[in-house]
């Protein structure tokens, strides 16, 4: 009940939070029409569908297949057919959901560059312990 009725609300919330704005009700269905044709098709595509998928007996199989047909449809037409790929992977990079290339100053490097090693330091101790840490006290 409480679904149905945000629903019904939806459209006159839109338009008293746009009151006053420089938001135009243009750009509110440029960025609505996206999301809204990629479920339509997807919509369309499992009413299609649903007479091979009816013949799943068991309902939780079919509700599994249709939901998966649905889901797939949707992501494809919205990622790809609608190009909304970037704007969700920076959505996702935002919330620090998806991993984000961090890159590297020019002072900063994977590798460490060690300095040659000083007299009477065996190298592999200057690479286990540091330049400054070694055998000298051994000369």
């Amino acid at each position: 009940m409480g679904y149905s009725s945000a629903m019904v609300l939806v459209v006159p919330i839109v338009i008293w939070a746009k009151h006053g704005s420089l938001i135009t009700t243009r750009d509110i269905v440029r960025k609505v029409s996206p999301p809204v044709c990629s479920i339509a098709a997807a919509a369309v595509v499992v009413l299609v569908l649903s007479r091979y998928t009816g013949q799943i007996e068991t309902a939780f199989f079919r509700l599994v297949a249709e939901t998966g047909v649905l889901v797939a449809v949707y992501v494809i037409m919205l990622l790809f057919v609608m190009n909304q790929k970037m704007f969700y992977l920076g959505l996702l990079r935002d919330a620090q959901f998806w991993p984000t290339r961090q890159k590297q100053s020019q002072d900063e490097s994977t590798f460490a560059v060690l300095p040659p090693p000083a007299p009477g330091i065996r190298p592999h101790a200057q690479r286990r312990f540091g330049p400054t840490v070694g055998c000298a006290w051994r000369q």
